[in-house]
């Protein structure tokens, strides 16, 4: 999982990087962060990973499947579900 992360976060910077309008250095202001989901279960979420538009770094979007018990938190739209730890949270 670790691996996974690790060539995400090495992914190049997206097109408005050259042009100067966010980037990868760009980090959102908490207001404009206000409507996306800040958990999925009792697994917290933090920026650059985030569930929704505008609401993650290009390659750290992850989806929350709510229909389980506890709800199981996945990459994007993939079957490779995260594990607390790798987010930060306790377990």
């Amino acid at each position: 999982m670790a691996c996974v992360l690790a060539c995400l976060a090495s992914m190049p910077p997206p097109a408005s990087a050259a042009t100067g309008d966010g980037g990868i250095l760009y980090i959102p202001s908490a207001a404009s962060l206000a409507h996306c989901p800040s958990s999925c279960g009792d697994v917290n979420i933090s920026y650059p990973f985030g569930i929704g538009a505008d609401c993650f770094r290009q390659g750290f979007e992850l989806t929350c499947n709510n229909n389980t018990r506890p709800p199981k938190l996945f990459l994007g739209n993939s079957t490779t579900q995260h594990l607390q730890y790798v987010l930060g949270g306790s377990s």
